[in-house]
């Protein structure tokens, strides 16, 4: 004989409402510390300077840039290093 209780069984469960969506997802947000990004929010991507440094010397290596560095007399290296530790102690006491 067949029984009632199994011609209902496989009923699509009715699709929430708005407020009851909205409801389940702040019980779901209650006891969580932070929900969003993880990323830090003040920096994006690299700067194309942060870029340069890790791309293959085999790119650059003909490159005006390049090879003006090369040639440099050991004085402007000196100045130019100089200059650098210079402005990284500024940046660091900022």
């Amino acid at each position: 004989m067949l029984e009632p209780h199994k011609l209902f069984v496989h009923t699509k469960n009715k699709k929430k409402t708005y407020e009851e969506r909205v409801a389940s997802i702040e019980n779901g947000r209650v006891g969580r510390d932070k929900y969003g990004s993880k990323r830090e929010k003040e920096r994006g991507s690299k700067t194309n300077d942060e870029k340069k440094k890790t791309k293959n010397f085999g790119m650059i290596k003909y490159k005006r840039e390049v090879r003006a560095k090369e040639m440099r007399s050991f004085r402007e290296k000196q100045y130019v290093v100089r200059q650098s530790v210079k402005k990284a102690k500024k940046a660091k006491l900022k």
